[in-house]
């Protein structure tokens, strides 16, 4: 996909560039429809949902493994960027005495358990 192929998918593009996606970004197009499909299975068949739920994430890591040459091995989906940190934090045993430099823009959530 190229750089303007992938601008497409992005409806906010066509008139402006949004350069601030820290804490919320514009939607592409097929995932507002895959928003818009979750929905209607919460308002109509929530165990899909469930069914669904290990092969899409699996689907995610394989595909985001593949997009930066990585092995899935390599990879843990989390379902936020807080969690993610947190988990990273509680995994790494960190020398006594040990800085961790964060600049301004860095959530709290994300330095805090340090």
């Amino acid at each position: 996909m190229t750089l303007l192929e992938a601008r497409t998918l992005f409806p906010i593009t066509q008139d402006r560039a949004y350069l601030f996606s820290g804490g919320i970004s514009p939607a592409a197009t097929p995932v507002r429809a895959a928003l818009d499909r979750w929905s209607e299975l919460w308002a109509t068949d929530p165990a899909q949902l469930y069914r669904e739920y290990s092969e899409q994430w699996e689907q995610v890591r394989r595909s985001f493994a593949a997009a930066i040459g990585a092995d899935t091995s390599e990879l843990a989906n989390t379902d936020s960027t807080s969690r993610g940190s947190n988990l990273i934090v509680q995994m790494i045993e960190a020398p006594e005495r040990s800085n961790i430099v964060v600049d301004e823009f860095t959530y709290a959530s994300s330095f805090h358990p340090w």
